[in-house]
C-alpha cells in the first residue's frame, strides 16, 4: 500500500518517506523491543516493575507513531 502511495505521490516523495518512518520506524524502535523483552524474560510475578516499564515504553511508542502519522498527514495538503 505504501508503494502505491509512493507511485501516486511521486512529486511529494518526502511525505511518503515521513509516513513510512512514522508507520514503521516507531514500532520497530519503541514498540517491538519491549514487547519482545517481556516474552523473553521469564518473570515469576505477573506484573513486575520491569514488565510495567516495558508496557509503558511500548504505549509511548504507539502514541508517538500516531502523533507522527497525524502530523505527516496533516502537513500533506499544505504543499
Amino acid at each position: 500500500m505504501l508503494s502505491f502511495v509512493a507511485i501516486v505521490e511521486m512529486k511529494s516523495l518526502d511525505h511518503v518517506v515521513s509516513l513510512v518512518g512514522a508507520l514503521l520506524g516507531c514500532p520497530i524502535a519503541f514498540v517491538f523491543p519491549p514487547l519482545i523483552h517481556n516474552r523473553l524474560v521469564e518473570d515469576p510475578t505477573k506484573w513486575s516493575f520491569g514488565r510495567i516499564c516495558n508496557l509503558f515504553v511500548a504505549a509511548l511508542g504507539l502514541i508517538g507513531m500516531a502523533f507522527a502519522t497525524f502530523t505527516t498527514l496533516s502537513s500533506w495538503n499544505t504543499t
